[in-house]
């Protein structure tokens, strides 16, 4: 989780006038005509049975669990409390109230987020235990060890060692009877480091980073069928509840969601390499792949839909080369479930998330976007788009497996489940091989940094979602970064209704002797992508693309 710049917002009045320009047919001054057509009836591809879950175990090194992505949950809420920050009976209402309201008041809750996100197939009930007493005070607590995570395993395996004697019983707990608990909230009673209430205290970056929000494991832990133990963590404050809502008025849930993705498997789509002072490439230290605005960067908005399909909630429409181009297709927006793949005409798509392609979704600010889309969210993150528009992101999702700790083949055949037995022990396992941030990614040397796991391209080409100029010392970084905002989306208007491959060439890190840009895996993308018109629907927006070999 990580804090933001504002930007500013708009008025409604703009956006009425935004909708209704999205639907014109032709624009002044352009010899460009965009006619909304109707698109030929695509069949939805079944999807892989493939998911996250399948590897997430394995691909740490057998240390760590992950939440199925598909079930109903009973998960582990822990209050802890310091001598100094306690759970009183109404904060502990409202945590109840963040994890499990069926109607909450402003934002989601933990459980219509999830059932909404994931249409259906994921079903959550918090149960939320006596609250853990730690002893100490909140400043006795962050100064007793210099690692966070050695601070929260340890807290961790104490308070379950507790609940057990109490005759708690951690099965139910269990959903896919592996001996871990599925998932374990710590929220913590005290506020997070941001807070007034902290700026007395000298804290080391090591103490503010236990007081924040994060997820992590306890990978020395043993399985156990019988009474299960816990593995999977999220660690947050309760004040993260409070953070986008005014008294009285509700909870905010948007923390506790960003971190649940977390405990899926999802990464963080933001660029770490931001924050390190070590890391020193002009050209990618910071860059902001998904520009912000999305569920696992400032934990906004709803989840993207390679985010969902990588979960196994939606099946894709997915173009392929034995198709007649040029091809019109019609999509309905992603709150129906709907996104089109597009892979490299030169390469057999594998049939699952996990390959290298284009993906199109079609955003709407209404559902689970509305609340972000209407204002700016709390600790300045920026507004969520506020107006309908078309998402194209480049996608590399593909796999490699580590052979040691530090070798791996790359280029996973996963058009079936068999990969998975080829992992033999700890240094044996599988994990995504690009990641946005760059110097996670784990490609052969030939490979340029900044070869993203997803990167969403700027409808009218330019790159503006890093900062080369990071070391001018005149204008610090973080006030020269852009995120996404509405002109990000593509649109049927002048300079944002295409894509191809030779307008966004310096979205890719890969080109050949003339220049052009490939595909991560050198391949040509080969074809290019019209938007022709956007229109309002009775149950949202649909759009009208054009296909064309290039």
């Amino acid at each position: 989780m990580k804090a933001m710049n504002k930007n500013g917002f708009f008025s409604k009045s703009i956006l009425l006038l935004s909708v209704a320009f999205l639907s014109s047919c032709a624009q002044k001054g352009s010899n460009i005509v965009f006619t909304y057509k109707p698109g030929v009836d695509l069949e939805k591809s079944a999807a892989s049975s493939l998911v996250y879950h399948d590897f997430f175990y394995q691909s740490q090194g057998h240390r760590m669990d992950s939440l199925p992505s598909k079930g109903d949950f009973n998960v582990v809420v822990i209050p802890v409390n310091f001598n100094d920050y306690k759970f009183d009976d109404s904060s502990l209402m409202d945590l109840d109230a963040a994890f499990n309201s069926k109607k909450p008041k402003y934002y989601e809750s933990l459980t219509s987020f999830y059932e909404k996100s994931s249409f259906g197939n994921v079903s959550f009930n918090a149960t939320i235990l006596d609250p853990y007493e730690t002893n100490q005070t909140v400043y006795e607590f962050v100064n007793s060890t210099t690692s966070r995570n050695q601070i929260g395993t340890r807290l961790l395996r104490t308070a379950i060692t507790k609940y057990k004697e109490a005759e708690v019983d951690f099965k139910p707990f269990d959903q896919d009877e592996n001996g871990l608990i599925d998932a374990v909230y710590l929220v913590y009673a005290a506020p997070d480091y941001l807070s007034e209430e902290f700026s007395k205290y000298s804290l080391s970056d090591e103490a503010k980073s236990i007081l924040w929000a994060f997820v992590s494991w306890d990978n020395t832990i043993g399985a156990n069928k019988n009474s299960p133990n816990a593995c999977s963590f999220v660690w947050a404050s309760k004040d993260f509840m409070y953070k986008g809502v005014k008294k009285g008025e509700g909870v905010d849930s948007h923390t506790f969601i960003h971190e649940t993705g977390h405990l899926f498997g999802l990464a963080d789509y933001y660029n770490y390499s931001r924050d390190n002072k070590s890391y020193t490439d002009n050209n990618y230290k910071f860059t902001d792949p998904v520009g912000g605005l999305d569920m696992m960067d400032c934990n906004i908005l709803d989840h993207n839909m390679w985010s969902k399909y990588a979960l196994g909630w939606v099946e894709p429409y997915l173009i392929t080369k034995d198709m007649s181009f040029p091809l019109d297709v019609e999509i309905n927006s992603a709150n129906e479930g709907d996104l089109l793949i597009i892979p490299s005409y030169y390469d057999e798509p594998n049939g699952t998330a996990f390959d290298e392609f284009m993906m199109v979704e079609l955003y709407s600010p209404s559902g689970l976007n509305a609340v972000d889309s209407s204002s700016s969210h709390y600790l300045s993150y920026p507004r969520g788009y506020y107006i309908p528009g078309v998402k194209i992101s480049h996608v590399d999702s593909r796999m490699a497996h580590y052979t040691s700790s530090a070798n791996y083949e790359f280029g996973v055949d996963v058009t079936n489940k068999e990969f998975l037995k080829l992992s033999t022990g700890q240094n044996s396992f599988f994990r995504i091989a690009a990641s946005n941030t760059s110097r996670s990614s784990l490609y052969p040397e030939t490979y340029k940094p900044g070869a993203n796991l997803i990167h969403l391209m700027e409808a009218n080409g330019k790159f503006t979602f890093r900062n080369e100029n990071y070391a001018n010392e005149e204008s610090p970084y973080y006030q020269k970064m852009f995120y996404a905002n509405n002109g990000t989306l593509f649109q049927a208007e002048e300079d944002r209704y295409l894509f191809n491959m030779e307008k966004f060439k310096d979205f890719f890190v890969e080109h050949d002797e003339k220049g052009k840009a490939l595909f991560n895996n050198g391949k040509e993308f080969g074809y290019a992508i019209k938007i022709n018109g956007i229109k309002q629907t009775e149950n949202g927006y649909k759009c009208s693309l054009t296909i064309e070999r290039d």
